[in-house]
């Protein structure tokens, strides 16, 4: 992938009113690449009519498909600071433009959100949240679906203690089944601190996410140009963890979750619509492109924060581990693609007119869905990189990175291997 990103952004305060502007443009290059040796023994064994073809290239087979993608963003929007005893508010609007040569059609949207807050007290207020969107979601040529939002809510708040009770009423529109559909969800949590070393928070929220195109085409560039995108709903997920530092130099975080989702997206390599061999079978059969399978599962998340702050240096260590458990009627079986385990860590050093960082990142295995021959698992992967910066003056900054230093063969995405030792430079004009 090749990457080309570039924004502006400016904001003015007067008084307790904040305005504030965005404008941002990313440019992607995608090349499709690195079918390994294991997938063309398999397409031999089980599609007889591709082994002449992959009999000669037992080493593997390389061929690319490059693609183009193109995302606008533009963002304004007014807020007042809060305060305690008077009212408060913050709306923005936001329109969203992605397509090119990658997607089967232009995507578009816009959106509305806000918040309005008026306090009776200084310990009782209401709060009420907001939004609205329109959008095409990547199948449709016209403004097509959408979703709007409020949140009523109660909030408690006394000394270091705040309790929040309220409701998340949604409707949601989409041309596919073209009907309104309604629901409420809960929107509960509750922050308690006690001392510095020990915060307590609790949460029970829900909420429909919607997907576009755009944003799986960013987290997975192999999918195909005319995948279905279909929005996630969460009815309710629970959330319980306790927090704090320790003489101001390390904090920790610990956490459990639990919740319910309806139509999770996860990705699949689906085999069933290869091409013919012909023209070209190492060209047209073998590129595989991700399709994505929706399931109803319930999803257990554990995860532990730690981080060290003292003078310049600075270290965060984070863990994430998963379970998934799937309804008899759910389309998807498995966590497909999904890793067991997640674990990252930073360390960042600065002095003077010099920023070093050092990051890695850790996942665990992942299980591959292969339609009706079984399935396969991506091994655990792991990536170093390192970054440096010197700032030349206020608005100029040099900076140099370099990433999968360890040049590990690993897979995000099941036959394709990642890039091996990389890395660049350039300038930051901050003005």
């Amino acid at each position: 992938t090749a990457q080309n990103d570039a924004g502006v952004a400016a904001s003015v305060r007067a008084g307790r009113t904040l305005l504030h502007f965005n404008l941002d443009y990313k440019h992607r290059y995608l090349l499709y690449h690195g079918y390994d040796t294991a997938y063309l023994r398999h397409l031999s064994t089980n599609r007889p009519d591709y082994l002449e073809a992959v009999g000669r290239h037992d080493a593997g087979v390389r061929r690319a498909l490059g693609q183009t993608y193109n995302i606008v963003s533009a963002e304004a929007g007014v807020a007042s600071l809060r305060s305690p005893t008077r009212f408060s508010f913050y709306t923005d609007v936001q329109f969203d433009y992605a397509g090119g040569a990658f997607a089967a059609v232009d995507e578009y949207a816009g959106s509305l959100r806000g918040r309005l807050s008026q306090p009776f007290t200084a310990v009782h207020s209401a709060d009420m949240a907001f939004k609205a969107t329109a959008y095409n979601k990547g199948d449709a040529s016209r403004w097509s679906d959408g979703l709007f939002a409020v949140t009523p809510a109660y909030v408690y708040r006394r000394n270091a203690i705040q309790l929040t009770a309220g409701l998340n009423i949604e409707g949601v529109y989409t041309s596919r089944d073209e009907r309104l559909s309604l629901g409420v969800y809960p929107a509960f949590s509750f922050t308690g601190r006690f001392a510095d070393y020990l915060t307590l928070h609790a949460a029970v929220e829900g909420e429909t996410r919607c997907h576009t195109y755009r944003q799986l085409a960013l987290e997975n560039p192999y999918i195909r140009p005319t995948l279905t995108v279909e929005n996630t709903q969460k009815p309710w997920e629970a959330t319980i963890g306790v927090a704090g530092r320790i003489f101001n130099v390390a904090g920790y975080r610990v956490f459990g979750a639990y919740g319910r989702f309806d139509r999770m997206y996860f990705y699949v390599n689906s085999r069933d619509s290869l091409p013919a061999p012909d023209p070209d079978p190492l060209y047209d059969g073998l590129r595989q492109a991700f399709d994505v399978l929706y399931g109803k599962t319930n999803r257990l998340t554990l995860g532990a924060d730690v981080d060290c702050r003292f003078d310049d240096f600075e270290a965060t260590l984070q863990g994430r581990y998963y379970a998934y458990s799937f309804s008899r009627d759910s389309p998807a079986a498995k966590a497909w693609h999904k890793p067991a385990w997640e674990l990252a860590g930073n360390l960042r050093y600065r002095y003077e007119r010099y920023l070093l960082q050092a990051a890695c990142r850790a996942l665990g295995a992942a299980p591959v869905y292969l339609d009706d021959d079984g399935d396969a698992r991506l091994p655990v992967r792991f990536d170093l990189s390192l970054h440096a910066e010197y700032r030349l003056n206020k608005w100029l900054t040099a900076f140099v990175y370099g990433q999968n230093l360890l040049n590990q063969r690993y897979r995000n995405y099941y036959l394709y291997y990642s890039e091996g030792i990389n890395g660049g430079a350039g300038l930051t004009v901050v003005f």
